[in-house]
């Protein structure tokens, strides 16, 4: 791991063209206030952000739920199509060893991907990415099984992807990195909550998604000693419906994050007709064109979707539009 540098937040404009320096020779520096550390510069990326007022060069988000099935994957696919269509330059990263985003966006995990595309390399031997451009106007770092490999990482491991995501959003001009994790409990997890500065939180209509709140909260919690920029940005209420259990549950949620202050999207209507279709071309659901009006169920989510990319959209600081 690179050596650490602690530097009071009083000193540290002072030295930025030091930092740089440092920064560049690997060494890590750390931001501190009253002995407490609220920043973290691992990349000379890093050193960009602050030069440029403060303001972040690329937002790194997290699709992050502790269980599967909460439709983190859709999400992760809808977004990225929908920032690429709104012009946003965005990388995809799926972190995940079944590797269903890289497989829902078409591509043949033993026949399209190779081992060098992937992620693994970045985490465990610290090398440089190297994204795939898809048909949907993003790019991709795919998964794969051989993610499985990653089983448990020490913190320069943890910080790995992190840094080289920095890296190429500054080389490659990424406004959105969005970050497909794994499920909680793994590895993986870990490095996608490491990597990251928000986290969006997909989450059942049901009682099960209801407790998987506090669960959220805790990982931002867990993970602020290495990523202390960490932060929830929206919660997004998914399978929402009309029977009496669902209504329930989604009372119950959205009085719980009224309470914690925190944005959500309530809620994206669980219907299985644009899901299948898009499944079934491989291809995001907003990229789907129908005009028969017994798919106008597609037409609807479409219409959800883009709401879910507006509020993204609003509440993130991403550069202008290249």
């Amino acid at each position: 791991m690179a050596n650490k540098r602690i530097v009071p937040i009083s000193n540290f404009r002072q030295g930025l063209k030091r930092h740089f320096d440092e920064l560049k020779r690997g060494q890590s520096v750390h931001v501190s206030s009253h002995h407490k550390t609220i920043g973290v510069l691992l990349h000379p990326s890093d050193y960009w952000e602050l030069a440029n007022g403060g303001k972040r060069m690329s937002e790194i988000i997290t699709l992050y739920n502790h269980t599967g099935g909460s439709a983190k994957t859709t999400l992760t696919r809808e977004l990225a199509f929908g920032l690429a269509q709104k012009g946003y330059r965005v990388l995809a990263v799926d972190l995940d060893s079944q590797a269903n985003l890289t497989e829902f966006l078409g591509y043949l995990i033993d026949v399209d991907i190779r081992p060098e595309h992937t992620a693994l390399s970045a985490i465990l031997e610290n090398q440089p990415l190297n994204p795939i451009e898809t048909r949907f106007g993003f790019d991709l770092v795919p998964g794969h099984e051989d993610l499985r490999r990653v089983r448990r990482a020490d913190i320069a491991e943890l910080l790995n992807l992190r840094k080289h995501l920095k890296k190429i959003a500054a080389e490659r001009g990424y406004q959105y990195i969005l970050i497909d994790a794994s499920p909680a409990g793994e590895t993986l997890s870990s490095i996608a909550s490491a990597s990251a500065n928000k986290l969006i939180c997909p989450i059942p209509s049901t009682i099960k998604g209801l407790r998987s709140i506090r669960s959220t909260i805790s990982v931002v919690q867990e993970s602020a000693s290495i990523n202390p920029d960490l932060e929830i940005l929206m919660y997004v209420l998914t399978r929402a419906g009309r029977t009496s259990g669902v209504r329930y549950a989604n009372e119950q949620i959205t009085e719980q994050l009224d309470q914690l202050g925190v944005p959500y999207f309530n809620g994206l209507t669980e219907r299985s007709t644009p899901f299948e279709f898009a499944a079934a071309e491989c291809r995001p659901v907003l990229s789907l064109e129908y005009s028969n009006r017994n798919m106008s169920g597609i037409e609807t989510t479409k219409e959800e979707l883009n709401q879910i990319v507006a509020l993204l959209e609003s509440l993130t600081q991403a550069p202008v539009k290249s």
